[in-house]
């Protein structure tokens, strides 16, 4: 578990950007806004060149290296860690895509660890800086939503298994309302219904995503879920 001892600073890109240090918010300019999360998406050090190019695409490569140069002198002490080549997060700044990402792999993996966030549906539901409509963003933004997509049709499965359907049917539409078109999320919500004996919620489910999908792609369910519930309906 991280302790602030150990992460000091709080970084929180999925909703929205917050900044805080000790649980206070840490303000900064929007250039160390998108700095910081660009570093904290890529993972590791950053060249001076990629982030000045990724931040200021429609600059001169001196002028984009200046506005880096600038952003890096503006921000608080211990944020990043800058050479001549490269530039990273400081080792005392923790960010939420980095929990994401772990707890997301390990359920998708089959083997999630004893943290109670990890069967948590609300930790999965927020995507990566929503307002922010610069394309490096966008990129990340629907890897990210991938991933939670995966990690929640996982844990729906995971929680029926341990009979907490009331949870179960929370991730399954959590999914859903990630990608309302997406046939494996809806089926996880009929199981969920199913395998709590709520036979009319899954029939009553199944209609509305197959109206939904007629409507927006003029397509049919697929044979794998009509045949489960034709076997529903003849049981």
């Amino acid at each position: 578990m991280t302790t602030q001892a150990s992460c000091p600073v709080e970084l929180r890109l999925l909703g929205w950007f917050r900044l805080s240090r000790l649980g206070r918010p840490l303000p900064i300019t929007a250039g160390g806004e998108r700095l910081l999360a660009l570093l904290a998406l890529h993972g590791g050090p950053v060249s001076r060149r990629v982030a000045a190019g990724t931040l200021w695409p429609d600059k001169h490569d001196h002028r984009a290296a200046g506005n880096l140069r600038s952003v890096i002198w503006r921000l608080p002490p211990g944020l990043v860690e800058a050479t001549a080549a490269v530039v990273a997060l400081g080792p005392g700044v923790c960010c939420d895509v980095a929990d994401l990402v772990t707890r997301s792999r390990r359920l998708i993996g089959g083997t999630p660890g004893t943290v109670p966030a990890d069967l948590d549906p609300d930790r999965y539901g927020a995507d990566l800086l929503p307002s922010w409509s610069e394309d490096w963003v966008g990129i990340e933004r629907e890897r990210l939503r991938q991933l939670r997509i995966h990690a929640l049709e996982a844990l729906t499965a995971r929680l029926i298994e341990t009979g907490r359907y009331h949870d179960a049917i929370a991730a399954g539409l959590s999914s859903v309302a990630a990608d309302p078109l997406r046939e494996s999320a809806h089926r996880m919500v009929i199981s969920a219904h199913l395998a709590e004996g709520n036979r009319s919620e899954a029939l009553r489910h199944y209609d509305r995503f197959r109206e939904l999908l007629a409507d927006e792609l003029g397509l049919e369910p697929s044979p794998r879920l009509t045949g489960l519930i034709r076997q529903l309906q003849g049981g």
